[in-house]
Parts: structure tokens; C-alpha cells; sequence
């Protein structure tokens, strides 16, 4: 018929005559196109984990202006969230709730009242989105999203 298609193999996949490559799935790639390589776990995570770094210093009381050392660390314990609760998709909306929540928190420049929103964004997002982590926190998850926050931990 001059489709020139071979019946892929089922594990591999199948090169044509002219350079094109059939895929498992009967996906045809032409010649030239680099095939896309599926996201790993932490790839993907990441995608979900967008957290503005570094974030803008913060004002403590003492009118001292230091490093917001929070969006950093928040963007490793969403990574391990999301890997922990498997990508469901209230880990996932939570995740996003977070970060979207952080870039209005940035914007605050008293580093207490910073503190603050990102406390109010954890309860917000959490309940809004009926995430309860049952399976427990990752490793650090405590201590960056409540025991970090409540002691305006970067003005010591």
C-alpha cells in the first residue's frame, strides 16, 4: 500500500525504510525528530514544584534585611510529597495551591507576615483541596512548613 509502517515489535521499536521509528505503541516519529523521553518521577515533580528561588530578602523586626531561605527548602519537601502520595491528584492541586500562594507571599516584605501567609496558604490550600497526608510528612516536611515559619526562623 506504500505506507511503509512495519508492525512494531513489542517491547522495541521498529525503524522504517526512511528513517522514521514506529514505537510499542504504534506512535509513528519521523525522520529528524528526536523522540521524547517520558519524565522521570523528580521531572515531573518539579513541573509541580515551581517555587520563585531566591526569593526576595525579608525585613525582620530588627530592620535588618536577611536571605527567605523557605522557598528553596519548600520546593524539595513539595518534590517529596508529590513522590510519597504517588501524584494523586489532591497531592498534585495541593502542590500548585502552594506555589501559586507563594508568589503572593513573596511580595510581603516583613519576613513575620511572610511567615504568615505561607502558614495561612498551607491551611488554605490543604483544606480547599481535601489533602490530608494520612502517609505522614517526607523527611523535613514539619520543620520547613510549620516549625521554620511559626519562629520566623531566617530573623535569628
Amino acid at each position: 500500500m506504500g505506507f511503509d509502517l512495519p508492525i512494531p515489535h513489542p517491547e522495541f521499536p521498529t525503524s522504517t525504510s526512511n528513517s522514521g521509528i514506529v514505537w510499542p505503541n504504534g506512535e509513528y516519529t519521523p525522520p529528524g525528530i528526536p523522540p521524547s523521553a517520558p519524565l522521570t518521577p523528580d521531572d515531573l515533580a518539579s513541573e509541580f514544584c515551581r517555587y520563585s528561588i531566591p526569593a526576595p530578602k525579608c525585613t525582620c523586626q530588627n530592620s535588618s534585611k536577611v536571605l527567605d531561605p523557605y522557598p528553596d527548602k519548600a520546593r524539595s519537601i513539595c518534590i517529596d510529597f508529590l513522590k510519597k502520595y504517588q501524584f494523586s491528584i489532591a497531592v498534585i492541586s495541593t502542590a500548585l495551591c502552594l506555589v501559586n500562594a507563594e508568589e503572593q507571599c513573596q511580595e510581603i516584605s516583613c519576613c513575620s507576615e511572610r511567615n504568615n501567609c505561607r502558614l495561612k496558604a498551607h491551611v488554605t490550600c490543604y483544606a480547599s483541596r481535601a489533602f490530608i497526608p494520612f502517609l505522614g510528612f517526607p523527611e523535613g516536611g514539619a520543620d520547613i512548613g510549620w516549625n521554620m515559619l511559626l519562629n520566623d526562623s531566617q530573623c535569628d
